[in-house]
């Protein structure tokens, strides 16, 4: 078993099979503001319906800008891949989310409800599965819903203190970025916003968006599960592409083709 040594006292790596699962994800919970610290980690049980059926996360990992954010499910390593983890991955990967949802992520005073809302509009969550140890096979087979495996390792001390290593996929979110956006094949001219909430002007507002050094102007159009930017005039931006829409210091919009 692995060992750690800090400042002169030895951690002895915790077995994978020494914690109930309610114990792993309390002492996750509480020491998740320091593993993320642009994002905020928050409870999130409620049901998650899709057509694979229903399932109930843990948690919620939500970017501080709430541009993005994860359904995460705490798993303890020995629990069965196929008959466990892969059934609720699949269906937090296709589910659908609504108020419902929003009402529960703000069961927490964490998180600002008009921002919620419009974050649900954009593009759904991804899915994050946090263990306790390193499962190469899970990362390989939950790939295909483009979820993140992360390894949160707990090593303790005789003095039962804590320490933990961090391994496996981790969230990253460009500094600059406030949303990507691409455009609807079914209404050609408008630009769907994909992380509404962190885009600076409100339903209704002209928003002025800098292309290629020239000045454009959009509209902002929301609607009951989407968010629209709408240009004045001929559409200055070639389909068939994804962009993203940046910031400067000086809070000046520009958009670009996602990279």
């Amino acid at each position: 078993m692995a060992r750690v040594l800090v400042n002169g006292e030895w951690f002895e790596q915790v077995a994978p099979t020494a914690l109930y699962e309610g114990e792993f994800e309390n002492i996750f919970l509480q020491n998740a503001a320091h593993v993320f610290p642009e994002f905020h980690v928050v409870p999130f049980k409620c049901l998650v319906a899709s057509e694979f059926g229903s399932q109930k996360p843990d948690l919620a990992l939500v970017d501080k800008r709430y541009r993005s954010w994860w359904v995460v499910e705490v798993e303890l390593a020995h629990h069965s891949l196929t008959r466990h983890v892969l059934p609720q991955v699949q269906t937090f990967a296709t589910g659908q989310y609504d108020d419902y949802h929003a009402q529960h992520l703000c069961g927490s005073s964490v998180l600002h409800r008009a921002s919620v809302q419009n974050m649900l509009k954009g593009q759904p969550p991804q899915v994050m599965v946090v263990v306790n140890a390193p499962c190469p096979d899970w990362s390989l087979a939950l790939r295909r819903f483009n979820a993140l495996v992360t390894v949160f390792e707990i090593f303790r001390s005789r003095l039962n203190r804590q320490v933990f290593r961090l391994n496996g996929d981790q969230p990253a979110l460009a500094t600059d970025v406030i949303s990507a956006c691409e455009f609807d094949r079914s209404i050609p001219k408008f630009l769907r916003l994909l992380s509404p909430a962190a885009f600076p002007h409100a339903d209704g507002s002209d928003a002025h968006i800098t292309y290629k050094g020239a000045l454009t102007v959009w509209k902002r159009v929301d609607v009951q599960d989407s968010v629209w930017l709408i240009p004045a005039g001929p559409n200055p931006l070639p389909g068939g592409t994804r962009y993203e829409i940046i910031t400067d210091e000086s809070g000046a919009l520009s958009i670009r083709p996602c990279p």
